[in-house]
């Protein structure tokens, strides 16, 4: 199996937690309409956040493992921890909507215990991404990733993005409200990379057919 594909399994346990996102927007919304599969969408959250969490520990001992084998590239490194930064990302989203769904339905008193727990994600966040930063600077080459690393770069840090400004939301304040800023601009700057190396590739390719046309 090629690096290609294996660099896609990262996906997919994002893409299992990621359904969160929507599953608890549906969520809040039948409880509001008081609908009568609420337990039913609950579940099935919950299920589906279960099975990509663990996906995500089955990676990340693999991971771990080649790492202390030595049998990981420099590239390989960063995509593994920006794939942790989305899982972090999805895990914040996950508990503030379930703290509010949970709230709602009447199984918890309060729900600032879980959203205090997402400080701890969201301060592990901020860490991820300066250490990426820090890692992407050392790197030898130094240009966006075109592939499957893409998508989890993208991926990644639009969910964190999201994360983070819930997070300001439910505590406003410099910090927060200073990090979501940064982030979103990263995010910003990773487009704009990434359209632009697109770019340069595509005219690069098109300039070499016409001399092999030429000639």
């Amino acid at each position: 199996m090629n690096k290609e594909s294996r660099r896609t399994w990262f996906l997919v346990p994002m893409l299992y937690m990621s359904v969160q996102l929507i599953g608890n927007a549906c969520l809040t919304r039948a409880i509001v309409l008081n609908l009568k599969w609420i337990w039913l969408l609950l579940g099935i959250n919950i299920l589906l956040f279960i099975v990509g969490l663990l996906w995500f520990h089955l990676i990340s001992v693999l991971v771990v493992i080649r790492i202390a084998q030595r049998s990981l590239t420099f590239t390989e490194i960063n995509i593994f921890f920006v794939f942790i930064l989305g899982a972090v990302g999805v895990t914040i989203c996950t508990i503030l909507d379930l703290a509010q769904s949970l709230f709602f339905m009447g199984l918890l008193d309060s729900a600032q215990p879980l959203k205090l727990l997402t400080c701890f994600f969201w301060g592990f966040g901020v860490w991820i991404v300066g250490f990426t930063f820090i890692r992407w600077c050392y790197q030898n080459q130094k240009k966006m990733p075109i592939g499957a690393e893409w998508g989890i770069y993208i991926f990644s840090f639009q969910v964190y993005t999201v994360a983070c400004h819930k997070m300001a939301a439910e505590f406003f304040s410099p910090l927060t409200s200073g990090v979501s800023s940064l982030v979103t601009i990263l995010l910003i700057v990773l487009w704009c990379c990434f359209l632009g190396e697109i770019g340069q590739r595509y005219f690069l390719h098109k300039l070499f057919c016409d001399k092999t046309k030429e000639k």
